[in-house]
This record gives structure tokens, C-alpha cells and sequence, in this order.
């Protein structure tokens, strides 16, 4: 009876298991094993996490695959504490919490930062190419940094499958809760020296998704050392290839790492720890971008859950014969000057043969490469068709070309009112800027809220000081079209009253549909706290020449009464002392002006003002 009990407990444990296996056998593994491969899971790193493994203060293994730590005595970026109780798995999740200790403080850079306690889980064991480790996590809302990521072990090697911001705040959209960072670094410890790449496809965007706002599968195809594939929910969304996009700075070289003179670049070549952590990391931190106690108080917002994670390797197969081949996609409707790359997914995916050829029927139309790229050549249809060359299966995909294509273009609708403008403290900046998202494409939230206004106070480096910004939500969805904002003055301090090295910048931006981003900028825009620079004239004020090297001639026709003369330098400074004018011109000398943009302010019955550049 006893025996009879156990085999029993045993096989529903197998079912247990068994069912709990499909819970990610029935999502295909986004990249292909390579041609007479399969993928076959390895089970001592992967976790459905359909356990309980309680918080411990304490050295714990959970599962036994994950330690509770870091893969070193580290405790984290600073203001960030890892503690061993705040990682856990429940609910068939791992979950990593974050709170605050009350009182406890670091110092970072001479600024005191209230500490952020979060939590870190290490792999016991290591992976290394080639490998597809994919991951289906709920990122937190919030400013801490949500991580998936691999770590060679002695520091020098790292592959970001996942490092996001799911709050709703952030100073940098490029850090917003609608992108992911899918990165790698290559490092030299000493002295101390890190690269990763810093493309726009590292901060990965769709465009629309708010990424914390539900579970998302995130993952990396380490194919080999000098080639990787990311992949958001199962689309191929990035790929670094070549020695110059995982290594171009020579980090990697076996002998005298960084010496661009010896090429013994390895790429990222060694066993790394798979570690899932989050971090208050210090460049936020000192940003501000760290969590308010009254954040931390939402544990829900503030809790990263991995729901799984796989680990799948490439090896031998049964080879079998191509059965199909699908073009993916089926249908294109685009443009004249179009280029697109065509995918042909073979039946089965290890098949003996794996080779295709590529035709079109309307070459003048849309032709085609033996490599599945389209190019579009004039408005009409062509069927790109695509052969097998084992069993000579095909497949088609109809390309509907219509005219030429509307670039994304954007710009501010009189730049001049903008430059010959005195604004005043207290008023508004009302600005507007016309947009064309490009031919079938739209404005998209992009984590901007639309077409975005910034009046930016930027110092040397073109640093961001401060941003007073707002968006024209109206525009989301749109073509094309005119954005208008108004942005309040209400307390920006006058130019005369930053840093003289400082000015303000006004910058417009947004997303379209494709995810590519666009901006516009004019500077400086002038500041005052006095109400009689409003509505400046500069219609009828001619300066010239203009640029000028020593003498600058200013004619205003029609000029009556007493005008002083006033040059205002682009930090708001005067620089040149009120002259009297009279008649209907001037010759100003500006032989002692540096170089640069100026402001020339004339005042009297009315106030006029241009802007001049001496040389």
C-alpha cells in the first residue's frame, strides 16, 4: 500500500511537471537553431517558478537554481542596498520588492540620498553561447531600474536581455516607461573602462507600449561572440554583428586589452551568470529619478515579477525535407523609394536544405535581391515570389506601390518671431511647429504625449539644466498637421539672471509610428523680467552687413523722437552702453564685440529689436 502511494505521489509529480512544461513549449523559440538544429532546453537553467521559496534574511538557494545575492559581495549601486529577503518566489512568480529603511542615508557625490532596499538573484549555474535565454517579466511601475541581465565573472562581460524604467517619470524620453534597453558592455577593470553601444536601437520603442503596463517576453539569441539577436515577444527587434558593433574599442583583446594596435579581440566570448535584480541606480538617483516614500508605499508598483525564464540550446536534429516556405509578410502597401527586407520561414526550420530564390514579376515596379530586400521603384503591383530550392516550394507576397513617399520632416513655423522675441516672466511662450510623421506613417505617444514643446535652460556641454515642457496630445495619431503649445513663464528666471555661461533653448520633438525620432531647436530665446521689451517691431529695422566684422550700419526709415541703443550679448548681458539715435540710422562699432549672436534693442516710442552675428 505504501509502495502503491508512492508511485502514485511520483506520477502526479511527471503530470505536475509535464503540465507545467507547456506553459511555455507551446511559444515557438523566435530564432532559428540553424539548419539540421534544434533547440533543446536546458532544464538546470530555466524556471517556471511554479513554487514557494519564502524571503530569507539569510544565504538561501530558490528552486535550486538561484542564489539570493549578487555573484560577489557587492551590494549594489549606490543608493542602492541589496537585502537577501527581498527577492522571493510566489503566486508562480519571482518577485523582487523594493522598500526603505526609515532614516537610513548614503552619501553619493557630496549629495545625501535616502537608501533604496532592493534585491538580486544569481544563476548557480552559467551560460555561454550559443544560447537563447528569453524571459516573461511585468516590469515595475516605477523609477528603479528592472533587470534581466548576464554577467561574465570576472565583471569584464555583459549582456543586457532587459534593463527598463516602467515609472512615469523620467527627464530623458530615451529613458521613459515606453523603451527597453537592450545593450552590451565590453569592460577593462583597471583602470576602470566600460563601452556599450549608444544607437537609438539600444533604447528599443514600438512606438506605443507602455512596457510595464503588462507581462512581456524579452529575449537574446547569444548566437556567437561576435553576434547577438534581441527579441521583444517573440519579434526580432535588434541585432549587433562584427567585431566594430560588440568590440570596436578593443576592450576584449586577449593581450593588452584597449590597445587598437593589437587585434586580439575576443568578443563576448566567456560563461556568464544569468542574474534578475533591480537597482535604484545612481546617475537617476542624482537626477532625482529616485522613489519618494510615498511611491515605495505602493508594493505592487514597486515589485519586478519574472513569470519564467528559458534557456534553450542549438543541437544536432533529425533532418527532414522542406515541407513549406511562408513569405512573412504576406501583403506590403508602400511607396516609391521604399526598401524592405522580405522573410522566408522554411518548414521545418532544420530542414536539410534551407536556401530560397527570390523573384519578382514587375521588376520595374519593386524588384528584388537573392537576399529578400525590396526595393521600390515606381507606383504599380508587383508579386515578389519566393522558391525553395529543395522540393521547389513557393510563396508570394503582393507589393501595392503607390507615389512617392512623404519624408518625416518638422519645423517651427516662423523661427524669426521666435529669435525676435522678448518673452516675458510671468507671460507665455506660445509656439507652434509644423510636422509630417512621413507617408503611412503617424504621431505616436512615443512617451511624449504627442508632438512636445521644451524651453530648455542648457549649459556649456548642452547639458540640461532645466526643462519647462508641453505636448500637443492632439497630434497623436496624425500624419501631419501644426502642434501648438503654450508654456508658462510663471518663475523662469529672466536670461539676465542665469549663469552667464547658460541660455535657453527652445527644442520641439516626437515619434512616429516606425519608433524614429525627430527634433527641431532654435537658440537662445530671450527672457526678461521688464514688460515694456513686449511685441518688439523688427519688420522695418535693417542691420547690415549682417554677420558684421567691426562696424555695424542700423537703419530704421521713418524714425521720430529720442531711441536709446542697447546690445544685449546671447547671455543677457549688455554689453554695449545706451547711445542715443537720432535720425533714421547708426553706425555701431562692434570691434571689441567677441563673437557670437547678439541683440540689438532700440527704445523709445516703441521698441524694436533684430539680432545680428558678429564674426
Amino acid at each position: 500500500m505504501v509502495m502503491k502511494s508512492w508511485i502514485t505521489f511520483l506520477a502526479l509529480i511527471v503530470l505536475i511537471q509535464l503540465a507545467v512544461a507547456q506553459e511555455w513549449e507551446g511559444i515557438e523559440v523566435p530564432p532559428s537553431p540553424g539548419a539540421g538544429m534544434v533547440w533543446e532546453l536546458q532544464p538546470d537553467v530555466s524556471d517556471d517558478f511554479n513554487y514557494q521559496a519564502a524571503p530569507n534574511a539569510g544565504l538561501d538557494t530558490l528552486g535550486g537554481k538561484w542564489i539570493n545575492w549578487y555573484h560577489n559581495p557587492w551590494t549594489g549601486p549606490l543608493p542602492t542596498i541589496w537585502r537577501r529577503d527581498h527577492a522571493f518566489v510566489t503566486n508562480g512568480n519571482m518577485n523582487i520588492i523594493a522598500s526603505r529603511p526609515a532614516g537610513d542615508s548614503v552619501w553619493v557625490s557630496n549629495r545625501r540620498l535616502a537608501v533604496t532596499n532592493l534585491g538580486c538573484v544569481t544563476s548557480v549555474r552559467q551560460v555561454q553561447y550559443p544560447v537563447y535565454i528569453e524571459a516573461r517579466v511585468k516590469i515595475m511601475k516605477s523609477v528603479l531600474a528592472s533587470d534581466v541581465w548576464l554577467l561574465s565573472s570576472d565583471d569584464t562581460q555583459e549582456i543586457d536581455i532587459c534593463e527598463a524604467y516602467g515609472g512615469d517619470r523620467w527627464t530623458n524620453p530615451w529613458f521613459s516607461n515606453q523603451r527597453l534597453h537592450l545593450s552590451h558592455h565590453v569592460f577593462i577593470r583597471q583602470p576602470f573602462t566600460d563601452w556599450q553601444p549608444n544607437d537609438e536601437g539600444s533604447f528599443y520603442t514600438d512606438g506605443s507600449t507602455v512596457w510595464s503596463d503588462d507581462y512581456h517576453r524579452i529575449g537574446v539569441f547569444w548566437r556567437d561572440p561576435w553576434h547577438l539577436e534581441y527579441y521583444v515577444d517573440g519579434q526580432l527587434v535588434r541585432t549587433r554583428s562584427g567585431k566594430d558593433q560588440i568590440d570596436p574599442v578593443f576592450h576584449t583583446n586577449a593581450v593588452n586589452p584597449g590597445d587598437p594596435t593589437n587585434d586580439t579581440r575576443t568578443g563576448l566570448n566567456k560563461p556568464m551568470d544569468i542574474i534578475i535584480n533591480t537597482e535604484d541606480q545612481t546617475w537617476r538617483a542624482l537626477q532625482g529619478l529616485t522613489p519618494t516614500d510615498e511611491e515605495l508605499a505602493d508594493t505592487a508598483a514597486n515589485t519586478f515579477q519574472v513569470d519564467w525564464i528559458r534557456v534553450y540550446k542549438p543541437v544536432a536534429g533529425e533532418v527532414g525535407s522542406v515541407r513549406a516556405v511562408t513569405i512573412d509578410p504576406a501583403e506590403v502597401v508602400t511607396f516609391v523609394g521604399d526598401v524592405f527586407t522580405l522573410n522566408a520561414i522554411i518548414d521545418p526550420p532544420n530542414a536539410n536544405d534551407l536556401s530560397v530564390s527570390w523573384l519578382s514579376d514587375n521588376p520595374d515596379v519593386a524588384s528584388v535581391s537573392q537576399e529578400g530586400v525590396v526595393s521600390c521603384h515606381a507606383e504599380g503591383l508587383a508579386r515578389i515570389i519566393v522558391t525553395t530550392h529543395e522540393n521547389q516550394l513557393k510563396d508570394t507576397c503582393m507589393v501595392r506601390v503607390s507615389g512617392e513617399a512623404q519624408a518625416p520632416s518638422l519645423d517651427f513655423d516662423d523661427r524669426a518671431t521666435y529669435l525676435n522675441t522678448i518673452y516675458e516672466v510671468g507671460g507665455e511662450l506660445r509656439v507652434a511647429a509644423d510636422f509630417h510623421a512621413g507617408s503611412g506613417n503617424t504621431v505616436v505617444d512615443g512617451g511624449l504625449g504627442g508632438v512636445r514643446f521644451w524651453l530648455r535652460e542648457i549649459r556649456p556641454g548642452w547639458q540640461v539644466v532645466h526643462d519647462y515642457v508641453v505636448s500637443d496630445s492632439t497630434t497623436i495619431g496624425q500624419e501631419s498637421g501644426r502642434a501648438t503649445g503654450i508654456i508658462s513663464l510663471e518663475g523662469v528666471p529672466p536670461t539676465a539672471e542665469i549663469p552667464a555661461q547658460n541660455w535657453y533653448f527652445l527644442y520641439v520633438t516626437f515619434r512616429n509610428s516606425d519608433g524614429d525620432f525627430f527634433d527641431q531647436g532654435i537658440w537662445p530665446i530671450q527672457i526678461a523680467r521688464t514688460t515694456n521689451l513686449q511685441s518688439p517691431e523688427s519688420s522695418s529695422l535693417h542691420l547690415f552687413p549682417n554677420p558684421a566684422r567691426s562696424q555695424l550700419n542700423v537703419e530704421l526709415p521713418q524714425l521720430k523722437g529720442r531711441y536709446a541703443v542697447e546690445v544685449i550679448s546671447a547671455t543677457g548681458q549688455s554689453v554695449v552702453l545706451p547711445q542715443a539715435l537720432r535720425g533714421s540710422s547708426l553706425q555701431l562699432n562692434i570691434d571689441h564685440l567677441p563673437a557670437g549672436m547678439y541683440v540689438l534693442l532700440l527704445r523709445g516710442e516703441r521698441v524694436y529689436r533684430a539680432i545680428f552675428v558678429k564674426e
